[in-house]
């Protein structure tokens, strides 16, 4: 859901970066895809 807002507003989790990173580790699908795309988000800002 974070990703969700730094669609609109990258700024507010550009300071969780390490945390998105780290869940890239999970066995979770749904939280490798999630971190995945926030790093997204804000490598695009």
């Amino acid at each position: 859901m974070l990703y969700e807002i730094g669609y609109a507003v990258p700024d507010l989790i550009a300071d969780y970066a390490a945390d998105f990173l780290a869940l890239l580790g999970s066995r979770d699908n749904r939280m490798v895809w999630g971190g995945m795309t926030a790093l997204g988000v804000i490598a695009d800002r």
